[in-house]
């Protein structure tokens, strides 16, 4: 395995994990919720990953632009960067309403 397959299995398996930590439970003003058997009900565990591997998905397409534009000596402008994070954003919220 090399070491970029590595790094993106790693962001894959820390944003599944931070996905479905968040989800596991809420606090309220008197006491923390836990919410076992809707955490791990099957669609809840396709949603969470489906949206770690949106995430992954988009680290790895950034990551090979930024290669790319380093060899072109092109800079990767502002813009580019506000627009993905928005894209991102929006796909996550697509998956947290409608799934």
């Amino acid at each position: 395995m090399t070491k970029n397959t590595q790094r993106y299995l790693l962001v894959f398996l820390i944003l599944w994990l931070h996905v479905t930590v968040l989800d596991l439970f809420y606090v309220t003003t008197s006491k923390i919720v836990f919410l076992w058997e809707e955490n791990f009900a099957p669609l809840t565990l396709v949603v969470h990953f489906a949206t770690a591997l949106i995430a992954t998905l988009f680290y790895i397409g950034i990551s090979h632009y930024r290669a790319y534009s380093a060899v072109n000596k092109r800079p990767v402008s502002d813009k580019f960067w506000l627009a993905s994070s928005f894209l991102l954003a929006g796909l996550i919220a697509y998956f947290i309403w409608f799934i």
